[in-house]
């Protein structure tokens, strides 16, 4: 149910019982049997294969992930729900074979979906497209999904939709319906080390203020508020995760 990677390994790393590279960038290997967890914030791309075949994965967060790689999700029969806000590129078969998924969610930063990416997964009853214009692609949806589920598109874009293939095979079209799922837009912050504390301009230490989440090198959350300055981490590099954005700082 955990990978667990010596520390000295010179090329790989474990954080929570996952499989990473050395520098906790790329997610390599999931346990079949292990629930949900999230994945560092640190983590930009998730290996072919990942985690196919995991029994046991229900919903699955990815803040930062920027490239799925083939196969990625194959065979997780019970995975319901993904969050991929930063994805750029979605790899061959990455959901294919994942019967329970029903929702998924396509920022307008995805430029590329490779083919039979959605392939059988046949609970998907909403889909949603943020992207203005139409990405052209093959992620090979079922006839059973194409003629039920509803496909959501930006306000203004649903002929723009079906004018594009695959978007256009879909019987449902409608605007909007993004309730909690559209981008957000987050506070302008930048992020620094300064006298041996993380400082974040753009927080005023409030409510308002954009979460802050600070990782150290080895996957662990040290901290989480709102501060604007944060200090009594000790000497070494940190993730800082705030206001949409994913910043290392060294210490």
């Amino acid at each position: 149910k955990e990978i667990v990677v010596d520390e000295n390994n010179p090329n790989y790393s474990s954080a929570d019982g996952v499989l990473y590279d050395k520098d906790k960038t790329i997610l390599i290997g999931w346990p079949t049997a292990k629930g949900n967890v999230d994945i560092l914030p640190s983590v930009a791309t998730i290996g072919d294969w990942a985690l196919a075949f995991c029994i046991a994965l229900r919903s699955v967060s990815m803040p930062s992930v920027t490239t799925i790689g083939d196969n990625a999700f194959f065979s997780c029969d019970i995975l319901k729900s993904v969050s991929i806000p930063s994805a750029i590129t979605i790899g061959d078969n990455a959901f294919s074979y994942c019967d329970g998924l029903t929702s998924v969610d396509m920022p307008a930063s995805v430029t590329m979906i490779g083919d039979w990416a959605f392939s059988y997964c046949d609970g998907l009853t909403e889909v949603y497209c943020h992207w203005e214009e139409p990405l052209e692609c093959e992620p090979d949806f079922e006839d059973e999904v194409l003629m039920n589920a509803i496909l959501y598109v930006p306000d203004g874009c649903v002929d723009a939709y079906r004018a594009v293939k695959p978007w256009s095979e879909f019987a449902n079209i409608e605007e909007g319906g993004y309730s909690g799922i559209a981008d957000t837009p987050q506070p302008e912050v930048t992020v620094k080390g300064i006298d041996g504390a993380i400082s974040i301009e753009g927080g005023d230490g409030t409510a308002s203020a954009p979460v802050v989440e600070v990782y150290s090198a080895g996957g662990g959350c040290v901290y989480r508020g709102t501060d604007s300055s944060i200090g009594g981490l000790g000497h070494g590099i940190y993730v800082v995760r705030v206001g949409g954005m994913v910043q290392k700082v060294a210490l």
